[in-house]
């Protein structure tokens, strides 16, 4: 099983959950939209969002897959449901890079239009992990040229 989490200002329904979708036909991939500029909320609607998927399916491997502020989630979440993980370009500091955001914002996903406050950003720092837990199966890809994200 196969779970797609979003970066910051994303949504379930992005081009890259589409690509993801059409690469891992035939099996199914769920991609929720959630608010990912709201640790609490994020991180509580992905706990039920997991657990919900992964009742009927208790045997099944969970991977996880995470891009920009997804993969600070996924990383986050990985331990917690005994999910692999795949870091795309993750966010390991996101309460410290999206200070530059703070203000208004629109998400292009959803069209939603929000403010982000600098009590947002530094909430995101309830959910840092120390590190990748050794025991969990874990794939980053970097990309050197990402807009958003120092891969360094």
């Amino acid at each position: 099983m196969y779970i797609y989490l979003h970066g910051f200002n994303s949504g379930g329904t992005s081009s890259k959950a589409g690509r993801l979708r059409t690469l891992l036909a035939p099996v199914p991939l769920l991609s929720p939209t959630y608010p990912a500029h709201k640790a609490a909320a994020a991180v509580g609607f992905l706990r039920d969002c997991i657990a919900a998927a992964r009742e009927p399916a208790r045997d099944t491997p969970l991977v996880l897959i995470g891009s920009s502020l997804g993969g600070f989630y996924a990383q986050y979440l990985a331990r917690e449901f005994n999910a692999g993980i795949v870091l795309i370009n993750p966010s390991i500091a996101p309460d410290e890079t999206l200070l530059r955001r703070v203000g208004r914002n629109r998400n292009a996903a959803t069209g939603e239009d929000y403010t982000l406050t600098a009590h947002d950003v530094r909430a995101l720092g309830d959910y840092r992990t120390a590190a990748c837990d050794p025991r969990t199966p874990t794939l980053v890809l970097l990309d050197r040229g990402d807009e958003v994200l120092d891969y360094r």
